[in-house]
This record gives C-alpha cells, sequence and structure tokens, in this order.
C-alpha cells in the first residue's frame, strides 16, 4: 500500500514537492526523530572543521542532503550535479532558497567539454564518469553495496572545472567532492589552495589515485593537513601531516572513507 502510494505521487509529480515541504519536515520531526537526529549529526561533523562562511561549494549534490547541511554553515551554496533526475530534485528542494542555493547542472574534471555519464539509473548516486568505477561496482555482486549493480547506459554531460567555478562565484571555504571514482580528475580542474576540502576515497582500488590527488594537494599548499572521517567521525584528535597520514594508510583496511584536507595557504591569501 505504502509504494503504491508513492508511485501515485510520483505519477502526479507530487512525491519531491511533499518530500520537500514544511509540513512533512514538522511530520518527520514527530514521527522519524531519527532522521533528524542524523541531520543535525551531519551539521555537527562539518562544524567541528569547519567555520562559518560565505561560500561552500558542493561537488556531486545527488538529492541535495549534503547541501542542506552547507546551508547551516554557509550563506551561500553551490551543489554541481549532472543527473538530470537529481537535478530536478534539487529543483524542488531549494524552491524557495534559489538565492542561496545555485544549482550547476553539470559534472567536474580536468578540463571543460562534455563527458559520458555512465548511468546505473536516472537519480543514482551510482551514476559515475569514471568506468573503472563502473566496473568495480558491477562485480561487486553486492558484497560492498548490498544491491546487485547493472549500469544501463550513458548519457554526455557537460563538464567544467573547480578554476571556473571559483572564476564564477569566488573562493570557497570548503569543497565537498563525492564523485564515484572521479575525485582525482575533479582536483586536476583546481590550480589554486581552498582553505577545507573532502574527497570520497575507496580503498584498496582507488589507492594510486589517492596518491595522485595527495601529490596534487600538496602541490597546491606543501603545508596541507589532513584527517580522515568516518561514519561523519573524525578518526583522529588533531591534523596529520603528509607523513603521517602515509603511516595511517599503508595499514589500512577500511573500504570507504572521507579524507579530510586544510590548506593553511588558503586562509593566509585571505587575511
Amino acid at each position: 500500500m505504502k509504494q503504491a502510494f508513492k508511485r501515485f505521487l510520483h505519477s502526479r509529480g507530487l512525491y519531491e514537492p511533499l518530500k520537500y515541504s514544511l509540513p512533512f519536515r514538522l511530520w518527520q520531526r514527530l514521527f522519524k526523530p531519527a532522521v533528524i537526529a542524523a541531520a543535525r549529526h551531519e551539521v555537527a561533523f562539518y562544524r567541528s572543521f569547519v567555520p562559518p562562511c560565505a561560500l561552500i561549494f558542493d561537488i556531486g549534490g545527488n538529492d541535495g542532503h549534503k547541501t542542506e547541511a552547507f546551508l547551516h554553515l554557509a550563506q551561500t551554496v553551490v551543489t554541481c550535479e549532472p543527473d538530470a533526475q537529481n537535478v530536478r530534485t534539487l529543483e524542488v528542494r531549494f524552491r524557495n532558497r534559489r538565492r542561496r542555493v545555485h544549482i550547476e547542472p553539470l559534472a567536474l574534471g580536468a578540463a571543460p567539454g562534455t563527458l559520458a555519464l555512465q548511468v546505473h539509473h536516472p537519480g543514482s548516486a551510482f551514476n559515475t564518469l569514471n568506468p573503472k568505477f563502473k566496473g568495480i561496482t558491477e562485480a561487486d555482486g553486492a558484497h560492498r553495496w548490498n544491491e546487485l549493480i547493472a549500469f544501463t547506459g550513458t548519457v554526455e554531460v557537460p563538464v567544467t572545472t573547480l578554476d571556473a567555478l571559483i572564476a564564477k562565484y569566488g573562493e570557497p571555504a570548503f569543497v565537498k567532492v563525492d564523485v564515484e571514482g572521479y575525485e582525482l580528475e575533479v582536483l586536476r580542474g583546481l590550480s589554486r589552495p581552498v582553505a577545507f576540502l573532502s574527497l570520497e576515497c575507496l580503498f584498496p582500488e582507488f589507492r594510486d589515485e589517492l596518491a595522485e590527488s595527495l601529490a596534487h594537494i600538496m602541490k597546491l599548499d606543501p603545508d596541507a593537513q589532513f584527517s580522515i572521517s568516518m561514519h561523519e567521525r573524525l578518526q583522529f584528535p588533531g591534523w596529520l601531516s603528509r607523513s603521517a597520514l602515509q603511516e595511517v594508510l599503508d595499514s589500512w583496511t577500511e573500504p570507504h572513507f572521507e579524507l579530510i584536507v586544510q590548506m593553511p595557504a588558503a586562509r593566509a591569501s585571505t587575511r
């Protein structure tokens, strides 16, 4: 019955306007306190290292749940998302906050142009620009992601760079990059330090790409420092040097984590 009603709402174009409405949010507060608690935890996590700021970039916006959290930290959030279904979701979700949320319907990479987005299904969090990620997820056999993944095709999407976004919107205090194995290419489109950065990492399959990402970061700021987040909790009491991080990575066994980076050079340049 519940799924049938959900399908009915989808067929009438009502599901997402209701899901992202004030009455539904109030209903969640009363009957789904765990959802509200998780959202508050997410905000608290990012507040633990990102100070109140003017601008955040959300690269790989998906359905906007990270953008929602970032609005508690920044005056403005630029969210980039190449999947057309997710763009429609973002437009509905933030329809009353468009002065603060700028939606860019595109992907990011090392250079502007167009690229083939590998499509699992419209709106999927697995959609990727990286054929390697596609191969890994399809071969996984539901072991890591608890479902069988099969991609259904490709679609050409526009691509820009972090440098171009900065030229358009200004320097962000924080850049979150979660793009299903394409993080290195996104970083290659950045030629200046940013105060804080996060990268999604898959281990051990993307160990080499992470090493190249770290090398690029150290070129941007030789004094860059690092931490690791698991389940939106920092795993160390303080920041790690590049060499200390390497000691951690050499014995790392978890298959997924978020690398957190701070670049003092960016903050020094804005003083």
